[in-house]
């Protein structure tokens, strides 16, 4: 397995993992923006900048939301969409049973309703050993096939 490694600019200091700094940096020169005129669009002084590209000044989180946005980044709208992805939960409400294993049966996959069926059929046949009925079992394993 290869793993990716950040590799130096300098050419003399080889392969080393790079820090926030030193990405920021690299970020801010392939857009063609200097640490002066970053540090005017974030308002900090660009000493501070140099601090921060060269990793002898954490970057506080305000500062680098700021510092982010001006290389193109929106943080929010980035985290925005994060939790939508993650909040999109649907409430149903189920009166019985029945409906639920309805709803969710519902929101499988293709896979996911075969897996159901053959593990359903399964817990069946085990629990009512040979009482379980032939027509029943050749029904759901037809269902499972046409899915």
């Amino acid at each position: 397995m290869k793993i990716k490694q950040w590799t130096s600019i300098r050419g003399d200091m080889g392969i080393k993992k790079k820090h926030l700094g030193d990405k920021l940096s690299l970020l801010s020169k392939s857009l063609g923006l200097s640490q002066t005129e970053l540090a005017d669009r974030v308002g900090i002084p660009s000493s501070q900048v140099n601090r921060y590209f060269r990793g002898h000044s954490e970057v506080y989180s305000s500062v680098l939301i700021d510092i982010l946005k001006e290389l193109g980044f929106d943080i929010e709208e980035m985290i925005t969409k994060r939790l939508k992805s993650v909040s999109e939960i649907e409430v149903v409400d189920t009166k019985n049973p029945e409906e639920t294993l309805s709803f969710l049966f519902n929101e499988l996959d293709d896979l996911g309703k075969q897996t159901y069926l053959s593990q359903l059929l399964w817990a069946a046949k085990v629990s009512k050993g040979s009482a379980f009925p032939k027509k029943l079992e050749e029904q759901i394993k037809k269902e499972i096939s046409l899915i």
